[in-house]
């Protein structure tokens, strides 16, 4: 599967757009399986990824995740800001976020954690912020002008 990324006119990463996963009985799964490796967590590497490259990595990798259970756990690594930010992340297997999820109609107001970063206000408030101007593909040289 090609890999890339988006940008919008400001340079700014662009997130594939997510829901929060439905209430199925996946939910209670991946909560027991969570609760059993406690205080430990699950590898996000491993799992969103396909791989783990660190060296003596203490997360856990021996748990059997379902499909439907790696998708909760990309939902909660997505509610996480990326520690590189929007404009200089270029990781092709990043699953953190680069702006807030509810955009452009996020109503937390300034208890959401993309409000103050060290990047400032991480909401893409507007469609147009939303709106890629260059995607990126893996592999190759050059982005696509979308705009």
């Amino acid at each position: 599967m090609t890999k890339t990324m988006l940008f919008n006119a400001d340079g700014h990463r662009i997130d594939p757009p997510t829901k929060h996963p439905a209430n199925t009985p996946a939910q209670n799964t991946y909560q027991s399986k969570l609760e059993k490796v406690a205080p430990n967590a699950f590898c996000n590497d491993y799992y969103l990824v396909g791989k783990c490259n660190r060296k003596n990595c203490e997360r856990t990798h021996d748990v059997d995740l379902s499909p439907q259970e790696v998708a909760i756990h990309r939902y909660k690594a997505r509610t996480s800001v990326c520690p590189r930010g929007p404009i200089e992340c270029f990781d092709y297997d990043c699953y953190l976020s680069h702006h807030c999820l509810k955009d452009p109609r996020c109503t937390r107001g300034p208890g959401c954690k993309f409000t103050n970063t060290e990047w400032g206000n991480l909401h893409l408030d507007t469609s147009e912020k939303l709106t890629p101007t260059l995607r990126w593909t893996e592999g190759v040289d050059f982005p696509d002008r979308l705009a």
